[in-house]
């Protein structure tokens, strides 16, 4: 099997010109040039979009739980968050958990490596889903260095990790 590049996420929201201008000042992430379909920011290699309308229903078996984003200095950039309006569900050692003023969740990771560099996907079975993902998406098997519980596909320049839950996944679409 071929393992397919994997660059970039898509997200939905209302304002999304408001969400892209706050991302470019308060992550690492750089705004380009949008689309008609989307605003474009980049955060080391890979790319977040963010568009104002849903082009695919949520998954009912699966959701993704955060956008991975590494970090140089995880106290400096949670705190410029929290000032901006941005709030703080868990702060580790290593690790935060974060909600941009939409309400989209994110992990920051003190790493040297900047970038977008991985997608949480909440599931309760993430071994059966891991396994449709490779061998219908390639990806290599990987260790996560700072959650061992995670099963994680290593893509080019993503990861997607796959966390356990133990209640089946509802829809937030309305």
């Amino acid at each position: 099997m071929i393992s397919l590049p994997w660059h970039h996420i898509h997200i939905t929201l209302a304002d999304r010109e408001s969400a892209a201008k706050w991302h470019d000042q308060y992550t690492p992430a750089k705004r380009t040039q949008p689309t008609i379909r989307s605003e474009n920011l980049y955060c080391g290699p890979n790319l977040m979009q963010i568009q104002s309308t849903t082009v695919a229903s949520e998954s009912r078996d699966a959701v993704i739980d955060s956008i991975g984003i590494d970090v140089s200095n995880i106290d400096k950039v949670v705190t410029e968050w929290k000032s901006a309006g941005g709030s703080v569900d868990i702060l580790t050692q290593n690790t935060a958990r974060v909600r941009d003023p939409w309400g989209v969740p994110f992990e920051f990771v003190e790493s040297s490596d900047i970038g977008y560099t991985h997608i949480n996907i909440a599931v309760v079975s993430p071994d059966q889903l891991s396994k449709w993902y490779e061998s219908n998406l390639g990806g290599t098997r990987a260790i996560c260095d700072w959650d061992k519980a995670r099963v994680v596909l290593a893509y080019d320049t993503m990861m997607i990790m796959f966390i356990s839950v133990t209640s089946s996944i509802s829809s937030t679409a309305e």
